[in-house]
């Protein structure tokens, strides 16, 4: 849904994931995703 604005489909879950839950680690936010640190972080860099 917000491809539309540029994201991929892990920027957008770990945008959606933060809105909810904002504390999360970034570990926890990784495990949740089912996503490598690396992928989560270029995906965060791209947020």
């Amino acid at each position: 849904m917000l491809d539309v604005l540029g994201l991929d489909a892990i920027e957008e879950g770990a945008y959606r994931r933060l809105i909810t839950l904002p504390s999360e680690s970034v570990e926890e936010l990784a495990a949740s995703l089912r996503v490598e640190m690396s992928d989560l972080a270029a995906a965060l860099d791209g947020l």
